[in-house]
């Protein structure tokens, strides 16, 4: 890794942040969020696969940070005074074109499953809330409902 931020050939000054882990819904497999940091800044997200058998693989990295609101911020707004919050956890799933996104599911008391998306394009802290159909993850292909944003990617 290179980053100008961190002093070349002084691995010991890098830290490693707090694992997050991300599930691959539907999968109950997923990946670890390994943050590599120095001087308090995230310089790169390393992703760590997790099998079946428990074993993990690095596959891959992003540059700097993932901004992911807390469960008490998911659950604030996902949730309403009439249906609130019941379950929530990470998972990774698609909303756009492009790569899967870390995103938050949450499931209201009356069944209702919405997802907040933080990293949605143009959306707002803590990010966009959307529904069952306008998410598809990598074991179900898009929904129908996206069908024509679908066709653009």
């Amino acid at each position: 890794m290179r980053d100008p931020r961190a002093p070349a050939c002084r691995p010991e000054l890098l830290e490693l942040g707090q694992p997050i882990f991300v599930r691959q819904y539907p999968a109950t497999t997923g990946k670890w969020l390994l943050p590599v940091r120095y001087q308090d800044q995230t310089l790169v997200t390393v992703f760590v696969s997790s099998g079946a058998d428990g074993m993990g693989t690095v596959g891959g990295g992003r540059g700097g940070g993932i901004t992911i609101p807390s469960e008490a911020e998911a659950r604030a707004a996902g949730g309403t005074t009439d249906d609130p919050i019941k379950d929530a956890e990470l998972v990774l799933g698609n909303a756009s074109c492009g790569r899967d996104l870390v995103m938050w599911r949450l499931v209201r008391r009356s069944g209702t499953t919405v997802y907040l998306v933080p990293e949605f394009p143009g959306a707002a802290p803590p990010g966009a809330l959307m529904t069952d159909r306008e998410v598809w993850f990598s074991t179900s292909g898009r929904p129908t409902a996206n069908a024509k944003l679908a066709a653009a990617c």
